[in-house]
């Protein structure tokens, strides 16, 4: 008797620009169903609108949304070339389905109903975790979708088997839980809830043999590319798998909890033969683990990570670790099978409210020891965090931030920031729902606007200060992550009595070597900026040149010298320079008065010196940017200053108040206090056009209106050293979007030299643009 025949389509989607998870992975459930589908006995094919061609195509459809996969004609033509008693149209988070509109789904169906009118066709889940679940209602869904015979909700397999089996035959298909089917020609759906899919050594692996494997290599490659696998920018044979299903905690933002199949896995022996199997037929580089929660029987993770290391395979669980179920021992295997970084879930820095609002058992102390250890092996980290949950406090998510970036300052460990996204059904979506903290409901507004702005507003905070402290760390983390700052430890030529640099412990010369293998590396990592800064790197011209060659050679986009500028009026240096790469400089003039300059630089000569050097370097074509410090012999020079900086042809001029640490501490006289210097500067500034200015080291509260949108942060690689300096009690600072970029307050023992006396804040934090 000949085997019906099921045809798998996977219709392309409409991806929002901004999305989690990695929608050309999402087809493994498919794979699994279909492979569940032979092993029953039918005739299975698939067509896979990622995949047809061997190039993937990609196009936007407006600003927020993308096509991803074959055009619909395209997939229709292929569905209809191809025989088939029975249509499986594969449904993803991908294609929520409660948003129909949003979703092919529709069309895929009617064009499949065209060319195969007697067929029975099903619109299936195919779930099997790893990616968000987004629930729906099946018999309103075939209410709209008049081509449709049944939905199958959840995870397929067996299930699914049993739909096709019955309907093929004719047959009803009541009794099957989590079904939706027509009856009596009116859709409706079976009640009750489907077991979960055990044991899962039964399943057979994934039928990729069913799939052009080199379309399929080739399309993944192209969207490494184009950004859609997160964190990876080189492409290479990468395969999807599952070693489990499911997860034993129910963190309330997660869809996991949807479904409440709770946590399954494979035996080890299946998954060492089913690795050796793919990897060997399909030539793998490198495995992506799509579990929930790869690691929550600690003996069988350490089992399968000694497995992959002792075989050399290198691998990555995308959804993460737990951090308490990662020893030190399974992070040195990681590390020996070839991995390219390690990912925890953090969710929140506070305590509390990891305790209290997400309902996860997780000491942070075992994600500090993670960080630290991938650190010593040389194991790139990252944690998931997530703000704006309802019961949060301000406070609070400033403490999430606080911790993120402590980690990525001090343990190199890269913060994933995202808000909190109430999908339905979660924990998270019904309590909202019932408090009335939707602001819009995430019912009324496209997939794509969850992705890309918070909407809960609770007592707490409003959906804007999530955003705005969300755009903070991301902005903090992007100068970090694509800046490589190269501090040669050179001594200096100058002696400025308003010098930060700390000189407690003056760090020895680096080894140039050594210097060069970081900027290597950093640009492996994806660096595109360099920084060359010391003391003053020109007194070390020759070291300053190689780095600025190398840089280039290596790939970055711009060099940037932080240059007192002195050694730069000699016009052959400054040519070196440039020629070598450098392609901006930053520079400080003190004051337009040469005399009042070089008193506070410590060097006679040092004003002509340095506008000599600015010359120079902007004839090269290198753009200069000056900082003018706040200082009380150069305040009244201000706006002299500032003019004098555009005439040289300076783009942009920071006025920076000095931060309370080196020299400057040993000559307070030098401190212009907050409320004789903040009228002074926005008297100076008043009109003025142009060059831009930014006004750096002051808390922003404190800013007057006149100019409180030329607030700027301090360069980003002076946080890690001042934020030992700041106050950490000040109630208006802990509760502000800005903390992480201003950093607020310093100590008080600090903090006297620039207040004398209260001073109250001009406009209220959130007002900052």
């Amino acid at each position: 008797m000949t085997a019906s025949r099921v045809l798998f389509v996977n219709p392309p989607v409409k991806l929002p620009r901004v999305f989690a998870h990695y929608p050309t992975f999402s087809n493994i459930g498919m794979l699994h169903n279909a492979a569940m589908a032979e092993q029953a006995g039918f005739d299975v094919g698939v067509v896979d609108g990622y995949y047809l061609r061997p190039r993937l195509n990609y196009r936007p459809l407006d600003r927020e949304v993308y096509h991803l996969g074959v055009e619909l004609d395209e997939l229709a033509e292929a569905v209809a070339g191809r025989a088939a008693d029975a249509i499986v149209l594969v449904v993803t988070m991908f294609s929520d389905l409660h948003r129909l509109e949003e979703t092919y789904l529709a069309a895929a169906a009617a064009a499949a109903r065209r060319s195969h009118p007697g067929a029975f066709i099903v619109a299936a889940d195919c779930h099997v975790c790893g990616m968000n679940y987004f629930p729906y209602d099946p018999a309103e869904l075939l209410a709209r979708v008049p081509a449709l015979d049944a939905v199958v909700l959840g995870e397929g397999d067996a299930k699914l088997c049993e739909v096709l089996r019955r309907g093929l035959a004719g047959a009803g298909l009541d009794g099957i839980p989590e079904v939706a089917h027509r009856a009596g020609g009116r859709p409706q759906r079976n009640p009750g809830a489907a077991a979960p899919t055990k044991p899962l050594d039964a399943i057979p692996y994934p039928a990729f043999h069913l799939l052009d494997m080199e379309n399929y290599f080739s399309c993944l490659a192209d969207a490494v590319r184009a950004d859609l696998v997160h964190e990876y920018h080189a492409p290479g044979r990468f395969l999807p798998l599952l070693t489990s299903r499911g997860c034993v905690y129910a963190c309330n933002f997660c869809t996991q909890q949807v479904l409440r199949h709770g946590w399954r896995g494979h035996s080890v022996p299946y998954l060492v033969d089913m690795i050796r199997t793919l990897r060997e037929r399909y030539r793998v580089d490198r495995f992506f683990f799509l579990d929930n929660n790869i690691n929550v029987e600690p003996t069988r993770f350490q089992e399968l990570t000694r497995f992959l290391a002792d075989e050399g395979i290198a691998w990555d669980a995308l959804n993460g670790y737990r951090a308490d179920g990662l020893t030190d021992e399974a992070l040195a295997l990681m590390k020996r099978a070839g991995n390219a970084k390690v990912t925890v879930s953090a969710e929140s820095g506070d305590p509390e409210v990891l305790r209290g609002i997400v309902k996860k058992r997780l000491d942070l102390k075992a994600v500090v020891r993670v960080a630290r250890t991938c650190q010593t092996l040389g194991l790139p980290s990252q944690v998931h965090y997530v703000i704006g949950l309802p019961g949060e406090t301000r406070a609070q998510i400033n403490n999430t931030l606080e911790f993120a970036t402590m980690l990525h300052e001090e343990l190199d460990s890269l913060p994933l920031v995202q808000h909190a996204i109430p999908f339905r059904e979660t924990t998270l979506y019904r309590e909202c729902d019932e408090k009335g903290w939707f602001d819009p409901h995430p019912d009324t507004v496209p997939l794509w606007e969850l992705e890309t702005r918070p909407i809960l507003r609770t007592p707490e905070f409003t959906p804007a200060e999530v955003l705005r402290f969300k755009r903070n760390v991301r902005q903090l983390i992007d100068a970090v992550e694509t800046t490589t700052v190269l501090d040669v430890a050179a001594g200096c030529n100058s002696s400025c009595r308003v010098c930060e640099r700390d000189e407690a412990a003056p760090a020895a010369a680096p080894d140039p070597d050594e210097l060069i293998a970081t900027l290597r590396a950093r640009r492996a990592r994806g660096a595109t900026m360099a920084i060359i800064t010391g003391g003053e790197p020109t007194v070390q011209p020759e070291l300053c040149e190689r780095l600025a060659q190398e840089a280039r050679a290596a790939g970055y986009t711009g060099v940037t010298l932080a240059t007192n500028g002195r050694m730069c009026s000699y016009r052959r240096l400054a040519e070196r320079l440039a020629r070598a790469g450098v392609d901006r400089a930053v520079t400080s003039l003190h004051a337009a008065a040469p005399a009042i300059h070089d008193e506070l630089t410590g060097g006679a000569g040092s004003w002509h010196q340095t506008v000599a050097g600015i010359r120079n370097l902007r004839a090269l074509g290198v753009r200069v940017e000056a900082t003018v410090r706040v200082t009380g012999p150069g305040l009244p020079q201000l706006r002299r200053t500032v003019d004098l900086l555009a005439s040289l042809g300076v783009g942009t001029v920071h006025v920076r108040y000095p931060a309370p640490r080196g020299r400057v501490l040993a000559d307070p006289a030098l401190i212009v206090p907050y409320p004789v210097g903040l009228p002074a500067i926005a008297a100076a500034l008043e009109g003025l056009t142009r060059p831009d200015v930014s006004i750096q080291g002051v808390p922003f509260c404190l800013l007057p209106a006149a100019i409180q949108g030329r607030a700027a942060p301090l360069p980003f690689f002076m946080a890690p050293g001042l934020r030992r300096l700041k106050a950490k009690q000040i109630d208006r600072c802990r509760s502000c979007t800005e903390l992480l970029l201003c950093l607020g307050f310093w100590r008080e023992e600090l903090g006297r030299l620039y207040r004398q006396g209260d001073v109250e804040p001009a406009l209220a934090p959130t007002e900052i643009a």
